[in-house]
């Protein structure tokens, strides 16, 4: 409980100090950019203790975040005292606001706080690689983090995420087990009030304080517990309150009327019932309990949340919000972007911003530059810039300098990425519904009624020839590419056309109104939900290649970003929706009660789930604490121990060697250390690294290391990886039987345990 409270002190003081900086570069946004102020500490604290490592000067110590941490709030109380009554000013006209943000922040964070205090171990799925390299993070010295499954390598994977809150837990002398489920907490709070924050910001300034936070409270709740319909469909099998053709059509694993029905239980009871929930979709063969070629992933915020994977897309979703917010604070200046010191700040936050979100999360790098290109040439078009040169400064200067922040990593990150593929399969119309179907019954109704209102401009040409490219671009990339047009390919029947066409109506109707009243927060609003479509559209027509050879990342990494954006817009439609009934006529009335019941059955069904499943995650689980590793105590504590002997006595320069596996438990020792270790998780390497490495190579001598009976054979293996410690338990005598571990006896010292467990053995020179 104290690391918790830590935390909660550390941010809160690093918010409070960044917000001075922040009001000042975004003043015109509602409320000053304090909703972002947590994370744009998180950002500059994490870039600049990064670049220091990178630069050869000092690792992440606590010392060193601390000098870092002191300076900032030097600068931003130095700058606060220069514009002192403003902020007072602020605090005293917005304090309601500002409260509703912080109270939406610590009801979140109390809410997954209890979650992962009854939740804590970290033993599944990619919880082990996420904990290795936030120990690899946490760990790091001079030029960054070294990856802890390939010994003399850095990490080829964007893991800024982890050195974020790597960070804070080193500044809090919080250790990784702890400091992984503390991040689990923070990041859905983070995320919750910088919606808030971005959701009250969409609406007039003119906009009522009880309209406002009623806003952002429904966009905040929308994205962190909105689920799609696969929790109350599973609610209706338990309770087996369909017949078996309606299942046949819904045809997800399952799924059925022989589900097993519990009357003494309100939710499902099957083991990980609820893990179901992000592979709806799927291309399925004759049967629905067969996996087809199609088996995707659709996660949503609070699917990621309940796993407990600490993966980039999860840690990318608030900064990603927080990028949002600038630039939607950055729409709304008054003066040119000339290059003067308010727009040099604003350039150097953008970067810093952008930076942030690209390498926490390296799928967002197209969302990032779009929002950034798009707002600004809208800045254009609206008349805020005299010029497309001038109107290019910012975004332009922004991505270049984001860019020379990376480079240390940019320059030597390996990729598996083979590039674009026309996608050779569509999501069937029933499935994208049940993933989509909470958001859409109320983005499409608004689109739809924004359209029908909104008169063509006198420049209805432009707007439909911007509409136009935006709609059909990712259609003109797959048709350039090899092999898009194929007799065994998609038939563009499914969702593609429909998603289309509402992302041309959604940008065209955007572009109406800024040729007409200039760049208001509505054509935002519909802006960010064209996004949003698109990155829904393009797993339909197009991916990106890798080593899985089908959509399935594609689909998974930018559904993630698409439910976001598209959440954030909930509040807005809610407030548009009050409003029109206000102003509509009794008679009229009944389409908008109509559609305000259909869209209160179907959230209520999307939010049944998270309830749900809390409490059958919850129930699974007897351990009581934030120490992720607590089940070790239990499972193995010779392992724990083990842990810990190498935390204290092995230094990282050295190495060591254990046994290589996938998942699990495999490189236990290396993991819970940072230690680096020859190879690891090999399947995993070959995703991040693709070929660039002779990984296979590394397994075998991995191999002979333990079994030859040849110890100048070892010795040499060894040497060639610079690795001194060996490890020697269950899991290697499994993997490489008993007969050539004898040997380590006269290789070295045996400096911890005894068989049959745990033994560490130091290489003599």
């Amino acid at each position: 409980m104290f690391q918790l409270l830590a935390w909660v002190l550390t941010i809160q003081i690093l918010g409070l100090a960044a917000f001075p900086l922040v009001s000042q570069i975004v003043p015109n946004l509602r409320d000053k950019g304090f909703t972002i102020s947590k994370l744009v500490a998180l950002s500059s604290l994490g870039l600049t203790s990064w670049l220091i490592s990178m630069l050869g000067i000092s690792g992440p110590s606590g010392r060193v975040l601390l000098a870092i941490t002191l300076i900032f709030i030097c600068i931003s109380t130095y700058i606060g005292l220069k514009h002192i009554s403003q902020i007072l000013y602020f605090f005293k006209r917005e304090w309601k606001l500002i409260c509703a943000a912080e109270l939406i922040y610590l009801v979140i964070l109390g809410i997954f706080a209890l979650f992962k205090f009854n939740d804590p171990s970290i033993n599944h799925t990619e919880q082990p690689m996420d904990l290795a390299f936030l120990n690899a993070a946490m760990g790091a010295g001079n030029g960054g983090p070294l990856d802890p499954w390939m010994r003399g390598e850095q990490i080829s994977y964007y893991y800024f995420g982890y050195w974020i809150f790597g960070n804070i837990g080193s500044l809090t002398f919080t250790r990784p087990e702890i400091t992984y489920n503390l991040s689990l907490i923070f990041i859905p709070a983070l995320m919750g009030t910088a919606v808030f924050g971005l959701a009250s910001s969409l609406l007039p300034h003119s906009t009522k304080i009880r309209s406002l936070i009623g806003v952002g409270v429904i966009s905040s709740v929308s994205t962190i517990f909105l689920s799609n319909l696969y929790g109350g469909l599973s609610f209706v099998a338990q309770n087996r309150m369909a017949n078996s053709a309606f299942w046949d059509k819904i045809c997800i694993e399952g799924l059925g009327s022989t589900t097993a029905r519990a009357v003494d239980s309100w939710r499902p009871i099957e083991f990980w019932w609820w893990f179901k929930s992000s592979r709806i979709v799927n291309f399925f063969g004759e049967s629905c309990d067969k996996q087809g070629i199609d088996y995707t992933i659709n996660e949503f915020p609070f699917f990621s949340y309940l796993l407990g994977d600490l993966h980039p897309h999860v840690m990318g979703g608030p900064f990603l919000i927080m990028f949002c917010t600038l630039c939607l604070g950055a729409s709304f200046r008054g003066s040119p972007s000339k290059l003067n010191k308010s727009t040099l700040s604003l350039i150097i936050l953008i970067a810093i911003s952008g930076a942030t979100v690209s390498f926490v999360n390296m799928w967002s790098i197209p969302v990032v530059v779009t929002i950034l290109l798009f707002i600004y040439l809208l800045r254009w078009i609206s008349g805020y810039e005299q010029g497309i040169l001038n109107s290019m400064l910012v975004p332009v200067s922004s991505i270049f300098l984001a860019a020379i922040f990376l480079s240390p990593f940019l320059f030597n990150f390996q990729s598996s990425v083979t590039g674009l593929q026309p996608s050779p399969v569509q999501t069937g119309m029933i499935h994208f519904l049940i993933v989509w179907g909470p958001l859409l019954i109320l983005v499409v109704p608004y689109i739809v009624s924004q359209f029908w209102t909104t008169p063509l401009s006198v420049k209805w040409k432009e707007s439909l020839l911007v509409a136009s490219i935006v709609a059909f671009s990712p259609w003109i990339i797959r048709g350039l590419l090899p092999g898009s047009i194929s007799p065994d390919g998609p038939g563009f029947t499914g969702v593609a056309v429909p998603i289309t066409a509402l992302i041309f109506i959604c940008t065209s109707t955007a572009m109406s109104k800024i040729q007409s009243a200039g760049l208001a927060r509505e054509s935002i609003v519909l802006l960010l939900m064209s996004l949003g479509l698109m990155l829904v559209l393009i797993p339909e027509l197009i991916y990106v290649g890798d080593v899985y050879g089908n959509r399935m990342n594609t689909v998974f990494k930018f559904y993630y970003q698409a439910w976001i954006l598209l959440a954030v817009s909930i509040g807005v439609i809610v407030h548009f929706c009050a409003q029109k009934y206000h102003l509509t006529t009794n008679k009229n009335r009944w389409l908008l009660r109509f559609w305000g019941a259909c869209s209160l059955a179907i959230l209520l069904m999307a939010m049944y789930y998270a309830p749900a499943a809390i409490a059958t995650k919850t129930n699974e689980s007897h351990f009581k604490s934030f120490d992720g590793l607590i089940f070790l105590d239990e499972k193995s504590s010779d392992t724990r121990n083990a842990i810990n002997f190498a935390r204290s006595e092995i230094s990282r320069s050295d190495g060591l060697v254990e046994a290589v596996g996938e998942w699990g438990d495999s490189g236990i020792i290396s993991m819970n250390t940072g230690i680096p270790s020859v190879i690891n998780w090999p399947g995993h390497q070959k995703q991040w690294r693709g070929d660039s490495i002779n990984i296979e190579q590394r397994v075998l001598d991995v191999k002979t290391i333990y079994e030859t009976f040849d110890v100048n054979l070892a010795k040499e293996l060894l040497a060639k990886y610079q690795v001194k410690y060996i490890i020697v338990g269950p899991k290697e005598a499994q993997a490489y039987g008993t007969l050539g571990l004898s040997k380590f006896e006269s290789m070295g010292t045996r400096i911890f345990g005894s068989q049959p467990n745990i033994e560490i053995y130091r290489l003599e020179n």
